[in-house]
């Protein structure tokens, strides 16, 4: 049932529950009904009352006598045959009396304050049957609206350049190879041994969207610990640089092979050559930092950072710190406290 119908009924309901204490009110007050004839009394009744009536004047109109006085008996007689004949009492319905009314009106009153109650608690039932499923709708709501908000909080974290520091994994074979070779020349075994190394990387974007360099900085030291302060000495921008999605920055140069792949007859087959990013130790390693860095007494440090920002327009940083480990020819990660985060990606 429409919820309208219902209302409609309970102002029906109170408009009659509202108005039958005002009718019983008006049919009880005296005068408000008009009275009623009394019933017709039989013939025989009637000349029975009027015979001494008719005396009664008879004797105030006649002066007054001495003497005894005789009435005359008149008495009818009825055939044998017949039945007595009576004047018929004039019928009244009970419910054509005050009574009937205020009996009436009660009843009414009755049924209209049970119809009232009854309409009463099925409004009130469909009232909170709409209230409940308000209250659901609403929580469907409000959780449809926090999975979209969620879902639109959650797009620019999917969406987002991320980018990464890659390292050329040749790194740490070929520092090892100069420390064996000044070593082989402190032993007489070599004339000579290389002084240069070099760290080569490059920074790879693994996010869905494009990343626009702001700033970015990389140094390339021989100490024996790392100093307290950091600071990042940001390389001169020239022009925009932009990583796009899956690329590296720098990017590889494709270079020709010499040789030729007779049994596929494919020559001129492309070479890429990646981290085109060159970083070279100022001082070199000499003998002696050779021998420092193979006890070790001394580290070979790499740490700098890159700044730049998503295409939402939010900037983000990757920092980074490594070093060589001569003694055990390893080049890892170092943090050198949890504070510090030398190694982030924001």
């Amino acid at each position: 049932m429409k919820q309208w119908v219902v209302v409609v009924l309970g102002v029906m309901a109170l408009s009659v529950g509202a108005s039958a204490p005002t009718l019983i009110v008006e049919a009880i007050r005296p005068g408000s009904i008009a009275p009623l004839s009394p019933p017709t009394p039989r013939s025989g009744e009637t000349e029975r009352q009027h015979q001494p009536n008719a005396a009664d004047e008879h004797q105030d109109t006649q002066p007054a006598q001495t003497g005894p006085t005789y009435g005359v008996l008149i008495q009818i007689q009825q055939p044998p045959n017949q039945n007595p004949v009576a004047a018929k009492p004039e019928e009244k319905s009970h419910w054509n009396t005050p009574e009937g009314w205020t009996a009436g009106f009660t009843g009414a009153l009755f049924v209209a304050t049970t119809g009232l109650w009854f309409f009463t608690g099925f409004l009130w039932w469909t009232t909170r049957r709409a209230v409940i499923d308000g209250e659901k709708a609403l929580k469907v709501a409000q959780s449809n609206a926090k999975a979209a908000r969620d879902s639109a909080d959650a797009l620019p974290r999917l969406e987002r350049a991320y980018v990464f520091l890659e390292i050329d994994p040749d790194f740490p074979k070929s520092i090892k190879s100069i420390l064996d070779d000044h070593q082989l020349k402190d032993e007489g075994l070599k004339d000579g041994a290389s002084t240069t190394a070099t760290v080569k990387y490059q920074f790879v974007n693994h996010g869905k969207t494009p990343a626009v360099i702001k700033s970015m900085s990389a140094e390339f030291h021989h100490w024996t610990k790392l100093p307290e302060e950091i600071r990042y000495i940001d390389d001169p921008m020239i022009g925009e640089i932009v990583i796009r999605a899956s690329e590296i920055w720098p990017p590889a140069k494709p270079e020709t092979k010499k040789h030729i792949f007779e049994e596929q007859g494919v020559s001129g087959v492309p070479d890429f050559y990646f981290f085109q990013k060159q970083l070279p130790l100022l001082d070199g390693i000499d003998s002696e930092a050779a021998r420092s860095l193979r006890h070790p007494h001394s580290f070979l440090w790499f740490y700098g950072h890159i700044v730049y920002d998503d295409v939402f327009g939010t900037e983000h940083e990757t920092r980074f710190c490594w070093y060589y480990n001569g003694l055990a020819n390893s080049f890892q990660r170092y943090d050198r406290s949890p504070g510090e985060d030398l190694n982030r990606r924001t």
